[in-house]
């Protein structure tokens, strides 16, 4: 929340320089710890990094592009995401097996440091500078809690993040224990381990983030609610695709399986997180990303581990926890994307209205 807080009142590529630097410094810094606590500090560390970076680098997403392009600028950064955590379980698995698992971190933070340093050169556009109606003075705008307070407002907004957070439930969910079942069933080790998971995650995050961006800026030219009609599609698909991986009986077919089913999680991602950019103001869009990703974080990247994990041992099978938390996690987040479909459009024009007004008919105030 501080850092939604200081991307809407601050330079936001500052905000992203710093939070790629923390995140690095915490990555670098976990492959020296010699105990546990010092290792839950330096994880700690870098979950303060990642949430740093990301709401100002959506609310700078807002502004380079206009609406109708928005699905694919969207699907770039969820692709980089993907991409990074496949190759991150390629490479982590081989020089695991091989060097030790710190060498995997040693050589993970020097590429963010030097990221941390090409984020300072990232252009700052005037906040709004895509939209259909520029703003035409600059006003007063809300910060701090009557920030958050306004966005929890805007129904189509708050169903997109209670969304996405179920999509993470589930998928996050898997992901944290997808190694040990896989490891367990098929008896794979760390390197096989990489083998199997990381291309899935590469390829998913290429085809699933590129296809849910473009269907979302190609629905965009004749619906409003394109965002979230694709993501109600990428999640029904990522159901059946999970239905799919706990029930066959080889390797080969987990990872097929494993493909799809995060190819179609994937599509549903660019809109997520392209409709905070279309329904919330821009000067509080960073405010907004912060509430998402930190709901994500508390009910979709913990919930999952936790209701999987506790699943697992009070039934002694990890396959029907699996099956029990990650398909309804689908089928919830689908229920709540399709709520928001007749909200959509109302919020868009409302948005796009309210930015465009003069100075004076405005009642934000500062805080």
């Amino acid at each position: 929340l501080p850092a939604g807080y200081l991307g809407d009142r601050t330079r936001r590529r500052a905000v992203v320089a710093a939070g790629v630097a923390v995140w690095s410094l915490a990555t670098l810094l976990t492959g020296l710890t010699r105990s546990l606590p010092q290792l839950l500090l330096a994880r700690a560390a870098l979950g303060i990094g990642e949430s740093t970076a990301l709401p100002s680098g959506l609310s700078l997403l807002g502004d380079h592009f206009p609406r109708q392009s928005r699905g694919r600028a969207a699907s770039v950064i969820g692709a980089a995401l993907q991409v990074g955590t496949g190759v991150g379980a390629i490479a982590g698995g081989l020089l695991a097996a091989r060097y030790g698992w710190r060498t995997a971190f040693y050589l993970a933070a020097a590429p963010g440091l030097l990221l941390a340093g090409l984020a300072l050169t990232i252009r700052e556009l005037p906040r709004g500078a895509a939209e259909p109606k520029p703003r035409p003075a600059e006003a007063p705008v809300l910060s701090g809690a009557a920030a958050f307070l306004r966005v929890i407002r805007i129904p189509s907004f708050t169903l997109a993040a209670g969304a996405n957070a179920a999509v993470l439930l589930a998928v996050t969910g898997v992901a944290g224990f997808a190694g040990l079942y896989v490891s367990r069933r098929f008896g794979i080790g760390a390197a096989g381990l990489g083998l199997v998971l990381g291309p899935p995650l590469l390829i998913s995050g290429l085809a699933g983030n590129s296809l849910g961006g473009w269907l979302v800026d190609r629905r965009s030219r004749c619906s409003a609610a394109a965002p979230l009609e694709v993501a109600v599609a990428g999640c029904l698909g990522g159901m059946a695709g999970m239905v799919a991986m706990f029930n066959t009986t080889s390797a080969t077919g987990f990872a097929i399986a494993f493909t799809l089913a995060a190819t179609a999680a994937q599509v549903a991602t660019p809109g997520l997180l392209a409709i905070n950019q279309n329904v919330v103001p821009p000067s509080i869009r960073s405010s907004a990303s912060a509430l998402q990703q930190l709901l994500a974080n508390l009910v979709g990247r913990t919930a999952g581990l936790v209701m999987i994990g506790s699943i697992a041992d009070h039934l002694h099978d990890l396959r029907l926890a699996f099956l029990l938390v990650a398909p309804t996690g689908f089928a919830v987040a689908a229920g709540l994307a399709a709520a928001g479909l007749v909200r959509t459009a109302h919020d868009t024009a409302a948005m796009e209205a309210e930015w465009g007004e003069a100075p004076t008919a405005v009642i934000w105030a500062r805080t």
